[in-house]
């Protein structure tokens, strides 16, 4: 009996080693595996977001120089300073008496002052424009600026066109070309004067 008593002592001892490795070695060891597949597959799925990112960068740096087009031409629609506030607001006056719809309305470079010709000068004082006496060259810039309006007809455009002579005189008419029967498309080339100390 005792001889018995000592073997079953001997295969308790013996399981509670084994119990006592499973949980103090085993069972660790076998959450931390678990948990560095968890950290695996976290890494993965991070990588295949970055892989895809990665993949969308290369693919627009592809078409950079289109973007830059792009960005380059949205650019010129918006105004450089608060200058060219008045001059839209002109526009957008008389495309409301004149009733015609406005399509686009850019601010081109900005440069130097440059007297008008004499020829200019005549055409502008005839015309209600800016003549080279209202826009002395004394601390002044101009800009070009393109306006294009879609008119329901000739006498409409026409009177966009006389709205834009009136007022302040923000505005010198260069160049206006009229396409279309019926709808008038119209595309005015014009000169304002800013002061280039602002």
């Amino acid at each position: 009996m005792a001889k018995q008593l000592i073997t079953v002592l001997g295969i308790a001892i013996c399981a509670g080693i084994i119990a006592l490795g499973l949980f103090v070695v085993a069972l660790p060891t076998a959450l931390q595996a678990q948990s560095v597949d968890s950290q695996t597959d976290l890494v993965a799925d991070s990588n295949s977001a970055f892989e895809a990112q990665v993949d969308r960068l290369e693919q627009e740096a592809e078409r950079q120089e289109e973007i830059d087009a792009s960005v380059a031409a949205l650019r010129r629609q918006i105004p450089a300073t608060n200058q060219f506030d008045d001059v839209f607001e002109v526009v957008a006056t008389a495309a409301v008496a004149a009733n015609v719809s406005i399509t686009s309305a850019v601010v081109g470079e900005v440069g130097s002052f440059a007297p008008r010709t004499a020829d200019a000068a005549a055409q502008d004082a005839g015309t209600g424009g800016v003549a080279d006496d209202a826009a002395n060259g004394a601390g002044r810039a101009q800009a070009t600026f393109t306006i294009g309006v879609s008119a329901p007809g000739m006498d409409s455009a026409t009177a966009f066109l006389d709205e834009l002579r009136k007022g302040p005189r923000l505005l010198s008419i260069v160049k206006t070309t009229a396409t279309g029967s019926g709808v008038v498309d119209l595309q005015i080339d014009a000169l304002t004067y800013v002061d280039s100390e602002e």
